[in-house]
């Protein structure tokens, strides 16, 4: 499959005649593991797309609060990125994440 970006102004019926002939080109055995690799690229862009309106709802609360309380929760977050990049373990990340998710009053 060439990836050159004309692929990209091609009509969608046709990506996916492509996307369903290189699905039948691969062996039987292979299916299983295209299968992850697909569902977990769909998880990925839908995570991706959610992050960037978290990000951008945070980013429109500080611009609309006042410059003092701003520049509080600025510090605040440049704070709790710097100790998040210092953690250790992928898991450990993870677990904060989640954690910082379910604080209410909290949006990022």
């Amino acid at each position: 499959m060439n990836n050159s970006s004309s692929e990209l102004t091609r009509p969608l019926t046709e990506l996916r005649d492509d996307l369903l002939l290189e699905i039948e080109n691969i062996p039987d055995e292979q299916i299983p593991q295209l299968l992850q690799i697909l569902r977990l690229f769909r998880q990925s862009q839908m995570t991706n797309k959610e992050s960037v309106d978290h990000w951008q709802k945070a980013m429109a609360r500080l611009e609309k609060s006042d410059p003092i309380q701003r520049k509080q929760q600025q510090q605040k977050l440049k704070q709790l990125f710097k100790s998040w990049n210092e953690l250790d373990e992928e898991q450990d990340q993870k677990e904060t994440w989640e954690i910082i998710k379910s604080i209410k009053g909290v949006s990022i």
